[in-house]
């Protein structure tokens, strides 16, 4: 996340460690269902990302490992992820092409534990101070 600008879309996959209930907010396009979730990947860095729309319907839980294609990068209280429309998300992928990956994270789960909930907080470790990239 470090090296994206506001904005930008990634692909990225990752390990979901907390997920929040939908909740509906009022915006200039009306009222909107989202869901927030708290994810990590291979490198143990956390960030939070915002489902919005029919994406707040998926059924994501503690431990899931999602991979996600067209995450908008923002910035709202530190860098986040947004998926919105234009974004996809594959729950728990099974593809061979990615096995190293889902590997990595699935050790990251069990050293984990998603037992309690201070463990995982000791391990993962915070994003750095990011300064503002806009230009």
């Amino acid at each position: 996340l470090d090296s994206h600008k506001v904005f930008d879309l990634i692909d990225f996959m990752c390990l979901v460690i907390e997920t929040h209930g939908k909740t509906s907010i009022k915006t200039k396009k009306g009222d909107m269902n989202i869901k927030k979730i708290i994810v990590v990947d291979e490198s143990e860095y956390k960030v939070d990302v915002t489902l919005w729309k029919h994406h707040s319907e998926i059924d994501i839980k503690q431990g899931d490992i999602i991979l996600v294609k067209k995450g908008k990068v923002c910035e709202y209280s530190g860098k986040n992820i947004s998926l919105s429309d234009e974004a996809s998300i594959i729950l728990n992928p099974e593809m061979k092409s990615l096995g190293e990956k889902i590997n990595s994270l699935t050790k990251l789960r069990n050293k984990i534990g998603l037992g309690a909930e201070q463990d995982i907080i000791k391990i993962v470790k915070q994003p750095k101070k990011i300064d503002n990239d806009i230009n």
